[in-house]
């Protein structure tokens, strides 16, 4: 009778589990865009219905594999009982350690901020200054890391472990990285043949390549992009090495977005187990928009990098207790202070309500649930007597070790915008909500009402495209096929809040909330630092669903191969959207009009000392399209102007004896007449580089004729 209950129980489960995934459905097919996106009303109750289901089926199932991470306390010294003593040589090696790093420490901060103008230190290179600050990262991180240690014990391995063989996850990440690597290297510089708001990085790029004295790598390069020269420093080097070109100025960020799949799987491995971290490596290797901001050269792929490090250190700290984890996380958490200003304001609240969560949820019931995560623990329990023993002291002292290294290592960053008087939050300032905004909204409407600015930072991630144009598209962040999955592992997360899985959902949380206060809350850039939560939720509902559903008898090789099969086919799925019709319509979006920054691109072919003429409606300012071309060949002068302001005495103050290309619309027959009666013009010239034929001005070459 009491197998027939638990065949019941089980077929129960499975059918609910079909249920969740089918209401789940539904939502995602709901929340797909729409123009007027009359289907919304009905995601809720779906989502609940789902929700509801797979709640019933977890409860019910009795699967004896369980979707959770690997067993845990925080402190070694409270399971082994002891604690080993730190000879003196080693109390003497991370004080120095930790003077050394100070010194370096104090030299970037009086070179950033020159406060007391001593002359030696305010000539330091940029190459000397960043040796300095990686020295100090690194001294004050081990000092602080190494100056008490526990006994070390075996970690207990997985509950789903496929392969024996220790090498076996090693191997597959490494595959993983070299498939994320090539895939962000592709096409870097053709496939998006566009300055994708670079070209403020690109000038700071051509500031440093002279070599040029007096840089202070940690001042804002820009007061419209005000974040430290240390990103435009590393493009430099990689424009030096391969010279001034989109692939140049793209490599550092390639490098920074393949380095994060390495980090998302150690996260996972320590918020849950290795079949969880990699299929989100995986995931996160695909991931349309990651792939995205890792092949433009912008610094807001820095974000996710530092910040999933972060945590992923604090987490494997929280569960093993050694010193070094928690300084390790301090220095990435201090580290997420010099990129984009995204991570800079959500990492650290992030931080203090993680730690501040496993404080209060450090209970954990006695015989963990089928489907539990295993909580990070601050404490532990007493077996016999059944009371939680309180947070030890040796764990304070920890959590002051985390915050100090992070204190110490964001610390010349604050010190240098004091010193020089610059906005600690600069593009808050610029693009924050303020009273002036909502006098606007209530005015006239525009540009975003109330309602869109609090639905908006939600409804990005699963059913609202980008309003701007960094990544674009017509599809939101999540594609629609992952979106039940991303829904169920919510639920799933939900379902144990008390686990440290808890995190990713208040990730995500702060991350739409921090876009509640901008001016435009649906774009893309912003939610950069929130790209490995969703890649995780989703890995979690996936891994979940194939638990309840699989029947107990399948062999652990069958369920590891199955998930495999279903990684690989999203993956296959995402890079053929990305690569296909989300390039080709983000290609259109970015091109709403003629593309003058094209005939940049072309003019840099051209021989030194050409005069560019863009004749256009469309065309961008003299200063852009300078910039641009700056970026990529020097010699030239640029020229804009409007068709209007095209005539007869115009062109009579262009001088003959110069070269000049002149780049039209394809239409304009008028200006080409008036050309044709002053300049020999070779052509026209079609561009050789991606861009629509109707898109593309067309390309007529005069070339200088001797002086009289």
């Amino acid at each position: 009778m009491r197998f027939f209950r638990l065949l019941t129980r089980r077929h129960a489960a499975r059918l609910l589990t079909g249920l969740a995934c089918l209401f789940m459905a539904f939502a995602a097919y709901f929340f797909t865009p729409s123009p007027k996106g009359e289907w919304l009303i009905y995601t809720p109750g779906l989502m609940g219905l789902g929700s509801i289901c797979l709640f019933f089926a977890m409860h019910l199932s009795r699967q004896p594999l369980a979707v959770s991470g690997q067993s845990s306390t925080v402190s070694h010294q409270q399971k082994n009982g002891a604690q080993s003593k730190l000879s003196i040589r080693n109390i003497v090696l991370c004080l120095l350690l930790i003077l050394g790093g100070l010194i370096c420490l104090a030299i970037l901060i009086e070179n950033n901020g020159q406060f007391l103008h001593i002359p030696a230190l305010m000539t330091l290179s940029l190459h000397a200054q960043f040796a300095v600050c990686i020295i100090s990262i690194m001294a004050l991180t081990l000092g602080f890391g190494l100056i008490q240690r526990s006994k070390t014990h075996s970690e207990p391995k997985s509950q789903y472990s496929v392969l024996s063989t220790q090498y076996f996850y090693p191997v597959l990440l490494v595959i993983i990285t070299i498939l994320a690597f090539v895939l962000r290297l592709w096409e870097l510089g053709t496939a998006v043949h566009k300055f994708v708001d670079e070209v403020h990085f690109s000038t700071a790029v051509m500031s440093l390549l002279p070599g040029t004295p007096g840089f202070r790598l940690l001042e804002p390069f820009s007061s419209i992009t005000a974040f430290p020269w240390l990103y435009p420093y590393w493009q430099s080097l990689a424009v030096q090495a391969l010279g001034r070109g989109l692939e140049a100025l793209r490599l550092p960020s390639v490098i920074l977005g393949t380095l994060g799949i390495p980090a998302i799987y150690l996260l996972a491995k320590n918020l849950f187990d290795r079949p969880i971290a990699l299929l989100a490596a995986l995931l996160l290797a695909t991931f349309p928009p990651h792939l995205h901001f890792s092949r433009i050269g912008l610094n807001n792929i820095a974000d996710p990098l530092v910040g999933t490090l972060m945590l992923a250190f604090l987490g494997r700290g929280l569960r093993t207790g050694r010193r070094l984890d928690f300084a390790l996380a301090g220095a990435a958490l201090g580290l997420t202070q010099y990129f984009y200003e995204g991570g800079r304001l959500l990492y650290p609240p992030l931080a203090v309500l993680w730690l501040i969560y496993a404080l209060v949820t450090r209970r954990r019931s006695h015989q963990p649930s089928a489907f539990s995560f295993q909580p990070i623990e601050v404490s532990t329990r007493n077996a016999k007597r059944g009371t939680v023993s309180s947070v030890p002291k040796t764990a304070y002292a920890s959590y002051l070790i985390f915050f100090l290294v992070a204190f110490l290592v964001a610390l010349p960053i604050y010190t240098t915008l004091i010193a020089w008087d610059h906005p600690l939050v600069a593009r808050f300032n610029t693009v924050g909500l303020g009273g002036s905004y909502w006098l606007k909204v209530q005015a006239v409407g525009q540009p975003q009402t109330l309602e869109q600015s609090l639905l908006r930072p939600f409804l990005v991630y699963v059913h609202q495209p980008e309003t701007g144009q960094y990544y674009g598209g017509e599809q939101a962040l999540v594609l629609t096929p992952l979106v039940p999955f991303l829904l169920l592992g919510a639920v799933v997360l939900v379902w144990r809040w008390r686990s440290p899985g808890f995190v990713l959902l208040i990730w995500l949380m702060l991350t739409s909330a921090g876009n509640i206060l901008m001016t435009e809350s649906a774009i893309s850039a912003r939610y950069v630092v929130a790209f490995p939560a969703l890649v995780i939720i989703i890995a979690v509902g996936v891994r979940t669903v194939l638990i309840l559903l699989l029947p107990t008898r399948y062999p652990n090789w069958a369920r590891a191969l199955l998930l495999g099969s279903i990684g690989m086919f999203f993956g296959v799925a995402q890079v053929i959207y990305y690569f296909g019709p989300h390039l080709e319509t983000y290609n259109r979006q970015i091109r709403p009009f003629y593309d003058n920054e094209d005939a940049m691109f072309r003019a840099a072919a051209l021989p030194s000392g050409t005069q560019v003429h863009v004749f256009s409606d469309y065309a961008s300012t003299d200063a852009y399209l300078s910039g641009v071309l700056g970026f990529l060949a020097d010699g030239f002068t640029v020229s804009a102007r409007a068709l209007n302001t095209i005539d007869s005495t115009y062109l009579s103050g262009l001088p003959p004896t110069l070269n000049h290309a002149f780049f039209l619309e394809p239409d304009d027959g008028a200006t080409l007449a008036l050309l044709q009666t002053r300049f020999m013009l070779e052509g026209p010239f079609a561009s050789p580089y991606n861009v629509a034929p109707e898109k593309q001005l067309l390309l007529y070459f005069a070339r200088a004729v001797p002086a009289g």
